[in-house]
C-alpha cells in the first residue's frame, strides 16, 4: 500500500509508472512529474479504467474513498464509468455553448469561423492520445495564431491538464550574458513531423513549412520581450553549427521548461481557458489511460491553418501522423521518450 511519504519521494523516469495502492486503485506518475489517481475494474467482463483526480489536489485518503465508492458501485451491478457519464449528461449548472465561446473570444480580434479551423478536439481525432511537447500554434509560420481557447466540453475531471511556460518570464530569467548573446540572433522553425517530443532536424525537410524569427521578438500587441524558441518547432539557431546551435538552445529551454515554470491546468468539464499564443507555449502530457478529453477550440487569427498552410488539406496524413506520435516519412514509430533539459550550474 502506498503512503503520503512514498507518494511525495516518487521521481519521475523517461516512461510513465503506476504505482499501486491495492483494489485496482494506482497513481500513474507521468515523465512530467505529474501524478493521476486511476482505477482499473472489470465490468461485464470487459477491463475498464477511471480517474479520481490528481495528487495531491486529490489525497490518498479521498482517493481509497472514491475507490471504495468504485467497489460498491459494482457490487450494486452498476459500472461506475457509465455513472458519471450519466451524471455528467444531467448537469445542475449549464455550460457555454460555442457561440459564449465565440463572443467572449470576439472581444480579443477577429474569431476563425468552425469551417477555418478545428472546432472540436477529442481522442480519437488527428491528434490521438499521444504527448504532446511544448509549442506555440503556427509559430513556425509567417503568421502564428493571436489568442487560443479550450472549452471542456466532456472530461475526465482532474484526470487529464495542459502546461503552459511564459516566454515573457523566460526572458527575465536569462542572465544578462545569455541574453546579450541571444538578443542579435534568429532561430529557424518548422511544422513538425512528430508532435509528441523534440524530433527536428538542424536541417529539416523542405516540404515542412518553416519561418526564420528573432529568437527574442516584440510582443505584437504589448511591445514585452519574449524568448521565442519552442522543444517542437525550433531547428536552429541560424549562423550556428549544428553542435554550437544544439548546446544553445538546450540552454534557453532549461530557462523556459524548468519545474518551477511550468503552470498546469488540471481540466474539469465546464471549465474555460483563454491564453496569448504569442506569450505562452502550451503542451499536454501521454492520454493513454485517459478515459474522456473532449475539449473545444476557438482561435484568435487573421487566417486559419489552411490558409497560412496552402500545401495541407483535410485528413492529410502528415497530420494524422503527427497526432500519433510518428514520423511521415517514417517506417517505424519514433521513441516517445522526453527531453529533460537541465540549467547550468
Amino acid at each position: 500500500m502506498l503512503t503520503d511519504a512514498a507518494i511525495r519521494s516518487a521521481v519521475p523516469s523517461d516512461k510513465t509508472v503506476k504505482l499501486s495502492d491495492g483494489g485496482g486503485l494506482y497513481l500513474e506518475l507521468a515523465p512530467s512529474g505529474g501524478k493521476w489517481w486511476r482505477l482499473k475494474y472489470r465490468y461485464g467482463g470487459v477491463e475498464k479504467r477511471i480517474s479520481l483526480g490528481t495528487y495531491p489536489l486529490t489525497s490518498l485518503k479521498a482517493a481509497r474513498q472514491a475507490r471504495d465508492q468504485a467497489k460498491k458501485q459494482l457490487q450494486d451491478g452498476s459500472d461506475p464509468s457509465a455513472l458519471r457519464k450519466s451524471a455528467k449528461a444531467t448537469p445542475t449548472l449549464p455550460g457555454p455553448d460555442a457561440h459564449d465561446q465565440i463572443r467572449v473570444l470576439g472581444y480579443f480580434g477577429r474569431v476563425l469561423p468552425p469551417e477555418e479551423e478545428h472546432e472540436e478536439l477529442a481522442l480519437d481525432g488527428d491528434f490521438g492520445r499521444s504527448r504532446i511537447a511544448f509549442h506555440a500554434d503556427l509559430m513556425s509560420t509567417p503568421e502564428p495564431y493571436k489568442m487560443l481557447s479550450l472549452y471542456a466540453i466532456d472530461v475526465d475531471d482532474d484526470g487529464t491538464s495542459t502546461r503552459f511556460v511564459d516566454g515573457g518570464h523566460a526572458v527575465r530569467l536569462l542572465p544578462p550574458v545569455l541574453r546579450a548573446r541571444v538578443e542579435p540572433l534568429r532561430a529557424y522553425s518548422i511544422m513538425p513531423q512528430v508532435q509528441s517530443h523534440r524530433d527536428v532536424d538542424y536541417d529539416p525537410p523542405a516540404f515542412m513549412p518553416g519561418s526564420s524569427k528573432p529568437v527574442i521578438i516584440d510582443h505584437p500587441v504589448t511591445g514585452e520581450s519574449i524568448l521565442y524558441v519552442t522543444e517542437l518547432q525550433t531547428a536552429r539557431i541560424e549562423g550556428l553549427p549544428q553542435a554550437e546551435s544544439d548546446a544553445l538552445l538546450a540552454e534557453l529551454f532549461s530557462y523556459l521548461y524548468a519545474e518551477d515554470e511550468i503552470a498546469e491546468h488540471h481540466w474539469r468539464t465546464g471549465d474555460l481557458v483563454v491564453w496569448d499564443n504569442i506569450s505562452l507555449q502550451h503542451s499536454r502530457a501521454d492520454q493513454s489511460e485517459t478515459g474522456a478529453r473532449r475539449l473545444r477550440r476557438v482561435i484568435v487569427a487573421d487566417k486559419g491553418f489552411y490558409e497560412v498552410c496552402p500545401e495541407f488539406t483535410q485528413g492529410d496524413p502528415k497530420i494524422v501522423a503527427w497526432g500519433h506520435g510518428e514520423k511521415y516519412t517514417a517506417e517505424e514509430k519514433t521513441s516517445l521518450s522526453i527531453n529533460r533539459y537541465t540549467r547550468p550550474v
